[in-house]
């Protein structure tokens, strides 16, 4: 009969058993920095999109404001063009607007102001603008002498 032998531990490798060589780890780093590269690429491509769709609800918060403010601009309601600025606030944004009277067939006079706002803002190297139209009754100008409704 034979002795059991005591478990001694092997040194090296079993049978059958290998690691990762150099090659395949430098593959799998690789493939790993490619995935992390493009995953990087869409985070900041979606914070672009992001900065400029707050721009752009901007522009059209500060148009809607001065299409309000043109209703009182009494130089303009004969039509012609006027341009500014939105102040310290908005130190990058500025707008142009030109009105001119709109002239219907069979109509002598139509009483319609056709409006035309630009907003124009620059970011980096690159100028952005919205353009608004629209047009406004003889009745829709208010006059600074004239009492605002209560």
């Amino acid at each position: 009969m034979r002795t059991p032998l005591t478990s001694v531990p092997r040194l090296g490798r079993a049978k059958g058993c290998r690691g990762f060589t150099l090659l395949e780890l430098l593959v799998a780093f690789v493939i790993l920095s490619f995935g992390i590269v493009g995953i990087l690429r869409a985070v900041s491509s979606g914070l672009l999109s992001a900065r400029d769709a707050g721009d752009y609800t901007t522009a059209a918060t500060l148009a809607e404001m001065q299409l309000a403010q043109l209703r009182w601009d009494e130089n303009l309601q004969a039509g012609g063009e006027s341009e500014g600025d939105f102040g310290d606030l908005y130190p990058h944004y500025k707008w142009t607007a030109v009105m001119e009277p709109v002239e219907l067939p069979d109509v002598a006079e139509s009483g319609l102001q056709r409006v035309e706002l630009t907003v124009a803002w620059a970011h980096g190297r690159r100028e952005h603008h919205l353009t608004v139209e629209t047009c406004l009754r003889e009745g829709d100008f208010v006059s600074a002498s004239q009492e605002a409704p209560q």
